[in-house]
């Protein structure tokens, strides 16, 4: 299961059939880190920042010139990472031979596509989700080139929106998977493999339609506790800035999800909306269909656009990420969503779906309120063997960042620190921190608080209780002269032997309010 952050009461109630809720979001402690950029990639902004959790840091992996729209990636046998170059036609090897996190050079491995947008390694062999067809590749003289093509699968319907096609290979479950978007934005269609989910023997055989009534899902992947296929849903643009809500859901053999006809917990579509009247009159075979719609795991602002999904399976980053899923959201406030979008997200839940909760993860692509501020739009998203995350940026700035997490994990244990306090009151601190991973050569650690925001000193040495928990008890009264506004108790917890850019550093907002006594006076008539 994926470790939940909150507690229950932040997972999201039951809600009846013609409705729809958004997935309740929890606060991740979000903190600014400057992204490393190597000097190799110097054509970038050298000034980007990102907001990560605590512990996080963040460097370009790589950012080559030939870049053109780089969307999915995959790893091959030799732990070489490949991305699909989409407008360039073409999949790139990017491989890191000395081991420094960043990409020696970009080697074109397999051409002559038509948008490829997702790639997988299955048995050496390279396979890729192109727009009319499946693709399979094969190196045949192991030079990391793959010079055989052959159609492995052909006639995938083609024409109007949503051509890009996404593969996934359940390789335990013996099958692959491939979307096929809807034609238009919501309309009535013929094609009965449009807007859905197509399954594959791992030969190639046994194709049928696995899922129908989905828009255009971008992002699946295989849940690696379940077992089961995961997609996020990217839905149509003309209701509204905050309907359709986007979803991320398990995708179920013979489940409809609701295109053309409804979306979320089976909200009927708005007929009267004049881009949809055509989608009228409704008939006893809709309604049946719209009625076995199930309540979606996860439901996101409209209009965010999520696209890769990846379920980390690794240790580096903190236990609570076991199994959790990330999002990358493509689009924002500066296009149509009523939220700031363009960012990653962190999705946690039962393995099943339910007690589902959101986080940002990353945010920062959009540096202002423009369309014209946003420096990079998440797409694609993948581990490799150490655990390390990989995001491709397929516009703006054309770039694969990873995300590290320190050797040190820490984080709150338990506090009473309040939300807000009064000047000229006594504060009594109590707080445990919680030391989940210490360094691997031994080094011991200092933790401090800095009180200095709230009238207090600003290196509090916290007391070892154990091998693991640290302990701030501090009592203190507010100064009256203290300049109410929002301020923040920070804590570092610093490994002895390691540079500061591997300090753990976390915070509690508290607002500091004014004395109850102070009159405030009416404005003048």
């Amino acid at each position: 299961m994926a470790f939940l952050v909150g507690s229950a009461a932040d997972a999201q109630e039951a809600y009846p059939p013609g409705t729809y809720q958004l997935t309740p979001r929890i606060d991740l402690g979000l903190q600014p880190v400057r992204v490393h950029i190597p000097p190799q990639f110097d054509h970038l902004p050298q000034d980007l920042t990102l907001n990560l959790p605590p512990g996080f840091s963040a460097s370009v992996y790589a950012a080559f010139e030939s870049f053109d729209r780089p969307r999915f990636m995959a790893f091959d046998d030799d732990g070489v990472l490949h991305v699909a170059n989409m407008n360039a036609d073409e999949i790139l090897a990017l491989p890191d031979r000395d081991g420094d996190g960043v990409a020696d050079e970009a080697i074109v491995v397999a051409t002559n596509f038509e948008r490829p947008q997702s790639l997988q390694f299955f048995q050496g062999d390279l396979y890729v989700g192109d727009s009319p067809r499946i693709l399979r590749y094969r190196d045949e003289d192991d030079d990391g080139i793959y010079e055989k093509r052959e159609v492995f699968v052909s006639n995938i319907p083609t024409g109007g929106w949503h051509s890009t096609r996404t593969l996934v290979i359940d390789e335990p479950g013996g099958k692959m998977y491939l979307s096929v978007g809807w034609p238009c934005d919501m309309c009535r269609t013929e094609g009965l493999e449009r807007g859905t989910i197509l399954q594959f023997n791992l030969d190639g055989s046994g194709r049928r339609v696995f899922a129908s009534g989905v828009r255009n899902v971008i992002g699946m992947a295989i849940h690696p506790a379940t077992g089961e296929l995961w997609g996020t849903n990217n839905g149509h643009q003309h209701e509204g800035i905050a309907s359709p809500p986007e979803w991320v859901d398990v995708i179920r053999d013979g489940g409809f999800y609701g295109t053309p006809l409804a979306y979320g917990y089976q909200s009927w579509t708005d007929f009267t909306n004049p881009s949809y009247r055509e989608l009228l009159p409704i008939t006893a075979a809709d309604s049946a269909r719209v009625a076995t719609m199930e309540r979606p795991a996860v439901l996101l602002p409209g209009h965010t656009a999520p696209m890769g999904i990846h379920f980390y399976d690794h240790e580096q980053f903190p236990t609570r990420y076991r199994h959790a899923a990330f999002v990358a959201l493509h689009a924002g406030h500066a296009y149509l969503a009523p939220v700031e979008g363009y960012s990653v997200v962190a999705l946690f839940a039962e393995p099943d779906g339910s007690q589902a909760r959101v986080a940002d993860f990353i945010t920062g692509f959009q540096a202002g309120v423009d369309i014209e501020d946003v420096w990079g739009r998440p797409h694609g998203l993948i581990t490799d063997a150490d655990g390390s995350l990989y995001v491709t940026s397929d516009d703006d700035n054309l770039m694969i960042l990873r995300i590290d997490h320190g050797p040190v994990v820490a984080d709150w244990q338990r506090h009473n620190m309040p939300d807000s306090l009064t000047v000229g009151t006594p504060l009594d601190i109590d707080a445990l921190v919680h030391v989940e991973r210490s360094p691997a050569d031994g080094s011991p650690l200092e933790v401090t608080a800095d009180l200095s925001q709230i009238g207090g000193p600003s290196d509090v040495a916290l007391s070892p209780t154990g091998d693991a928990d640290f302990r701030l008890q501090y009592r203190m009264v507010v100064p009256p002269s203290l300049r109410p506004a929002l301020k923040r108790v920070r804590v570092r917890v610093h490994p002895s032997n390691a540079t500061e850019e591997q300090d753990i550093h976390m915070a509690w907002q508290i607002a500091v309010l004014p004395d109850r006594q102070i009159a405030v006076l009416p404005d003048r008539q």
